[in-house]
């Protein structure tokens, strides 16, 4: 009789450790999974962002290549970031380019659309 409750005990003491584990496995994930969805949005939003200061910033070349009448949009543009890098401060670099923006956000809708 003592052998059968205490094999009764091992086995639930096993299936009780075994639901444990599993349930923290499910709730690790369901964590890393909320982080990772966090982290998309804010990807997201920060390649909206560099998107719309590539607009921007295209807008005023053209502004200012209007008023100087004799430069292109693409030559302010340079000139301006040129002055801003002089003057110490940092400046888009090449992986903030309009394409590479773009391809990134098309990358991540390809990922979502899988």
């Amino acid at each position: 009789m003592s052998e059968v409750v205490l094999v009764a005990l091992i086995t639930g003491t096993c299936t009780l450790g075994a639901a444990s584990i599993t349930g923290l496995i499910a709730y690790r994930i369901s964590v890393k999974k909320r982080k990772s969805q966090r982290m998309e949005v804010k990807y997201r939003r920060a390649l909206a962002d560099l998107q719309a200061f590539n607009n921007l910033e295209t807008a005023y070349g053209k502004a200012l290549s209007f008023a100087l009448s004799d430069t292109s949009p693409h030559a302010v543009k340079l000139k301006v970031r040129q002055d801003v890098r002089n003057e110490g401060l940092d400046t888009p670099s090449d992986l903030a380019g309009e394409q590479r923006v773009v391809r990134a956000m098309k990358a991540l809708d390809d990922i979502d659309g899988n």
